[in-house]
């Protein structure tokens, strides 16, 4: 590079450059002469600097010399970013400039070494398993840096087969397939499309990953690199989302960082409804995704489908590459987690006054050694738990088990027992779910104890609201001192009453569900059984989902603005219109189409004079006190009305200009001086000196708008919205309004406005709304401020008072997206906050609280409620202002009907045994996705199946590890919104036992604890070396005998082996009599005077002192 001596050739371009060729030659021809510095500078050298002198008609010869740069040792270790541990690794170095390869250099110890220019580089690091990291350093000097990389918990790049992958259709042909038409690395990728470049009408595909698993992690990110083209430029017909399931549950929708690109139009894609937020149009080019599956992390057999849908016409475009898929995350610090396994006691069936022990199986689940467990013993039967002790087992590694042991004095009566443990405080895991395990034993006495019984609501019911539970008690010897009743997973509650009780519980505040009632009685020395219930929660549910949506384009002329009264009947037809207005110098005068089911325009009006301004805002209600509905919008410089002739809207009076320098924002019609008739209040952004607010009235004599009244705001301010409401509760409208940073509440006097501010923000005001939110007769103000903060005020008798505010961070501000109206039905107000989100919050009862947030997209400025489709309910409408796509929304709350379930296998009465697969049916008729669950006797509910709409479901049960005797199962369904009544059935449980009974030669008394239809013949058959059976009839006072191989079987001797019952057996020598068959349930024997003998049929031991005392 050559440049003239009088120039800096650091702040100059050069006057004449080239490069060497190969041998180091260079050239420079048609040079002026005189005199230049010449610098010369490669990669990995020294720049040289220098002066050259050209002289007229001359070649001169300047020779260099490049000197090698100096290297500086650059070196660190390459670990993984969540165990530390060093990786064998690759790093490869880059120029920052040009992006050209420097060197590269293998860590296979994790220890990396370098020597380096001082540049600035790009690093690339990889390894196995983990994301590859990119990373600029400017390199001065020696420098160590080490390097982190993130271990992926799944990484595919799609060039080693499916792996695990599947793929379906559900609508259409199954069009995903690996590919070569394009990629974004290598050579393969993931395509839904087919090979000649397009898809197909009326798909529903899904592209499944291989299930993963969350369970240790604390959070997770999924990341891919994808490239599409859909049908629809404007109005996306055709578009993919990404969505989730867990555990094998329905699938739910995941949302992008930066969220999707549109909604879907129409009703005709076959995958998503209309309004569902998708990948739409095109993405020009390969573009990376990222997820947050953080919500997820904790969870077991995870999978992520990528789901495209198209409608049924045009499907000339490419459709959906994945390529370069990745989940990984922080993985989380390793912990126990305890269980408790296990419960028994040393005497099932111990009398009052004995001392017993209480055993506890304590299991490590978690991936870190517990230290000091300390396990607690309660007896929780009553009101008040009785803390039986704590036992310290000392340290317990993860993977084994310990047993604890605590001795009792048995208390008489009914009892539930609770096992708790804990780490010594490296968790405090009393009371978790996972770490309680109770068990129910029954200490004899001589008193009777109390009885208790829930009458009402019936078993298997659905309740709502506030309901009643009943019952009796009833006590023997004594009387009933109390009666106790516990829902669900709360503490035991005192009843009204005793031998008729009942207590009212309020199942507002609870979540829908399935739920236990149980209840006990007490009568000072005893409590009763417990009696349970099991009722469905069923406190009606609904949702909003988006009715209809439109695109109005990415334009910045296409963004949405706001009118404060945009539905209303404007053509006096008994049916409402909806206003849309934009920056596209248009209104929309929207209808519903009930034969259609959507919003289609019934006229577009435009600013009567020509200058294509914009409905900045607009209104409908009488403006002209004719008794019927007319349009009043403000344009931008301008305000005109327009009344509908019964073809079309026309404009009555003039257009109102003022001295045509106010920017005219909103208008508002309402009656602010209490005549009786109305008027139009316009709120300004003024400019000279002009007033924020002015007030026209239509004038019948001059059949056109006179200005009535004005306020004008000391200084000037920008005023975006005003509202007429009698906010103080004194029989006369105000008139609210915005300037600058205040909120400011107008009285009128008959001749001027008294100004009360109520309110001065740091951000400006946009906003003001007004409407009886809280159901106190009274309207309150809500109010929006240029940032994400919402305000409520109201009247307390002497001022107005804030009384809530929130603010949402990272979104959007809140403009003018304000408004007030029931929008679920339930009679009670909401109050909407736009930022790029809907936020609904409700009275309820103390503060507000937020009830729904709807999926909206970019600053709100339109947010309106009324009854846009004239079903007698109201919906919302919204749209936005800023950030491309402008859309408008209107979103409808829809009440969920509740689901069904039954259970078609086993009926009620069968006997089952080993594994039984359990079948049944669910339905919903809104066809929602439904989840399944099943719960044996007083167990956890366990989902069994999923499915949508109408589905058959199956569950194995493995009955091996249960009781023999009756049990009750339990089904439901559940559609995300609402739980069925709950269907149930009781089976006998029929398990198979194998006994062994030891015999010794000569006599032995014996039972036969299985049940069985033998005869003492048959008895004999199965002992080896029998020579003799005999039974004491205890009513008869005598013996029967049967001896082998003389009494005839079936003769009158050949006695029937009864349950319960002691037989003497007679063998020859030692010997084994072995039995298979189902274990005895209850057995009853009658007991006769004097001498009876009597079998114990059970596998758990028992005393003489306890068989005595319950004879």
């Amino acid at each position: 590079e050559c440049y003239n001596s009088s120039v800096n050739p650091q702040e100059n371009d050069p006057a004449f450059a080239t490069a060497t060729n190969a041998s180091g030659h260079y050239l420079l021809s048609s040079m002026p002469a005189g005199e230049y510095t010449v610098c010369a500078w490669k990669f990995g050298y020294e720049p040289h600097s220098g002066v050259a002198e050209i002289y007229e008609n001359d070649t001169t010869f300047y020779n260099i010399t490049l000197l090698p740069a100096q290297t500086y040792v650059v070196q660190g270790n390459v670990t993984d970013s969540n165990t530390g541990a060093l990786l064998w690794a690759n790093i490869t170095v880059y120029r920052e400039d040009t992006g050209a390869e420097v060197t590269s250099v293998g860590a296979p110890t994790g220890h990396y070494t370098l020597n380096l220019i001082p540049y600035t580089y790009i690093f690339k690091v990889e390894a196995a398993q983990h994301l590859t990291l990119q990373e600029t350093l400017q390199i001065t000097g020696n420098t160590v840096h080490d390097f982190e990389l993130m271990p992926a918990l799944f990484l595919d790049t799609v060039e080693s087969g499916e792996n695990g992958w599947t793929h379906s259709a559900a609508s259409g042909p199954d069009l995903w397939h690996i590919t070569e038409r394009d990629s974004h690395s290598s050579s393969h990728s993931w395509y839904c499309g087919y090979e000649t470049g397009e898809y197909d009408d009326s798909m529903d595909d899904s592209l499944m990953t291989p299930l993963f698993n969350l369970t240790n992690y604390q959070s997770a990110t999924l990341t891919f690199w994808h490239k599409y083209d859909f049908e629809g430029a404007t109005n996306p017909y055709d578009g993919s989302d990404v969505e989730i399931s867990v555990d094998g549950g329905a699938w739910e929708q995941l949302f992008p960082v930066g969220w999707y690109d549109d909604y879907i139009y129409g009703s005709g894609n076959a995958a998503f409804p209309s309004g569902t937020a998708v990948y739409a149009h095109s993405s020009n080019g390969w573009k990376e995704a990222e997820f947050d599956l953080t919500d997820y992390a904790g969870s077991d057999n995870v999978r992520i489908r990528f789901r495209f849908g198209s409608d049924g016409s045009v499907h000339s475009y490419e459709g959906w590459y994945i390529d370069d898929i990745a989940i990984y995350g922080e993985i989380a610090a390793p912990l126990p987690d305890l269980t408790i396994a296990e419960i028994s006691f040393s005497d099932n069936e111990p009398w009052a006054g004995d001392t017993i022990f209480i055993n506890a199986t304590v299991a490590n689940n978690g991936n870190k050694n517990a230290s000091n467990v300390t396990v607690r013993f309660t007896d929780v039967t009553l009101e008040s738990e009785l803390i039986i002790g704590n036992v310290t087992i000392g340290s317990l590694a993860y993977g084994t088990q310990d047993i604890a042991s605590i001795p009792w004095q048995a208390v008489g009566g009914y009892h539930i027992i609770k096992v708790e443990a804990d780490p010594d405080g490296e968790i405090e895991e009393f009371y978790e779910n996972n770490n309680v395990l109770t068990k129910e034993i029954t200490v004899s006495s001589g008193n009777a104890p109390p009885t208790c019984e829930i009458t009402a609501p019936p078993a298997y019911s659905a309740v709502n609201g506030t309901v009643t539970i009943s019952g009796t008690a009833s006590d023997a010897d004594g009387t009933v001192q109390s009666v106790y009743v516990k829902i669900g997973e709360e503490n035991w509650q005192v009843a009204n009453g005793t031998t008729a009780w009942n207590l009212e519980w309020d199942t507002a505040g609870m979540a829908n569900g399935f739920y236990d009632i149980s209840a006990y009685s007490y009568d000072g020395e005893d409590i009763s059984p417990v009696d349970s219930i099991v009722v469905t929660v069923d406190n009606c549910a609904g949702n909003y989902y988006i009715q209809w949506s439109h695109n109005y384009g990415s334009s910045i002329s296409d963004a949405r603005y706001q009118g404060p009264q945009p539905i209303g009947d404007a053509d006096n037809d008994g049916l409402n219109e909806l206003l849309i207005g934009g920056r596209d110098g248009e209104l929309h005068v929207m209808k519903w189409n009930a034969g259609t089911s959507t919003y289609e325009e019934q006229a577009l009006l435009t600013e009567p004079g020509g200058s294509g301004d914009n409905p900045g805002g607009f209104a409908i209600g009488d403006v002209d006190n004719d008794g019927l509905n007319e349009i009043a919008v403000a344009w931008d410089y301008h305000f005109s009305a327009f009344e509908w002739n019964g073809a079309a809207y026309v404009q009555i009076g003039t257009t109102w200009v003022g001295d045509g320098t106010d920017n005219t924002y909103d208008c508002f019609i309402g009656d602010f001086d209490d005549d009786g008739n109305n008027e139009v209040v316009l709120a300004d952004d003024p400019y000279s000196g002009n007033p924020e607010i002015t007030v026209l009235s239509w004038s019948n004599s001059k059949g056109d708008f006179v200005e009535k009244a004005y306020w004008d705001y000391p200084g000037t301010a920008t005023t975006p919205m005003a509202w007429v409401a009698d906010v103080d509760n004194d029989g006369s409208n105000e008139i609210i309004c915005v300037p600058g940073y205040d909120l400011v509440v107008l009285d009128w006097n008959g001749a001027s406005f008294t100004a009360t501010t109520v309110d001065t923000f740091s951000y400006e005001t946009y906003a003001c709304v007004c409407g009886d939110a809280n159901g106190n007769g009274i309207p309150e103000i809500a109010v929006g401020l240029h940032s994400p903060d919402g305000y409520i005020y109201e009247w307390n008798g002497a001022l107005y008072e804030n009384i809530w505010s929130a603010t949402w961070p990272g979104e959007e501000a809140v403009i003018e997206a304000v408004a007030i109206g029931d929008t679920d039905d339930d009679g009670y107000a909401e109050v909407g906050f736009g930022t790029d989100l809907v936020h609904l919050v409700q009275w309820n009862g103390t503060t507000y609280v937020e009830e729904a947030t709807l999926p909206t997209a970019g600053m709100l400025a339109p947010l309106a409620i009324g009854d846009c489709d004239n079903d007698g309910k109201n919906e919302i409408n919204a749209g936005n202002v800023d950030d491309a796509p402008y859309m408008e929304w209107v979103f409808k709350y829809r009440l969920d009907n509740p689901p069904t379930c039954n259970i078609t296998y086993p009926v009620n009465g069968t006997t089952v045994s080993g594994t039984v697969n359990l079948t049944g049916n669910a339905f919903d008729a809104d066809n929602d996705s439904l989840n399944i669950f099943v719960r044996i006797d007083s167990g956890e509910w366990t989902e069994a199946a999923t499915g949508k709409g109408r589905a058959s479901w199956t569950y194995e049960i493995n009955t091996s590890q249960m009781e023999t005797g009756l049990h009750t199962i339990y089904a439901g369904s559940f559609d995300g919104q609402r739980y069925s009544i709950i269907s149930h059935v009781d089976v006998f449980v029929s398990n198979g036992v194998a006994i062994t009974i030891h015999l010794y030669t000569g006599w032995n008394l014996i039972t036969v604890p299985v049940e069985n239809s033998y005869n003492a013949s048959d008895l004999a058959a199965l002992i080896p070396g029998c020579t003799m059976l005999a039974w004491w009839n205890a009513a008869s006072g005598t013996y029967t005998t049967f001896i082998v191989g003389i009494t005839p079987p079936g003769s009158p001797w050949d006695f029937a082996i009864d349950d319960g019952i002691g037989y003497y057996v007679k063998v020859s020598n030692d010997t084994v009599l072995s039995l298979n068959g189902t274990s005895l349930g209850n057995v009853s024997v009658s007991l006769y005077p004097g001498w009876n003998t009597i079998g114990w049929w059970k596998d758990v031991p028992t005393t003489a002192s306890s068989l005595a005392g319950n004879i």
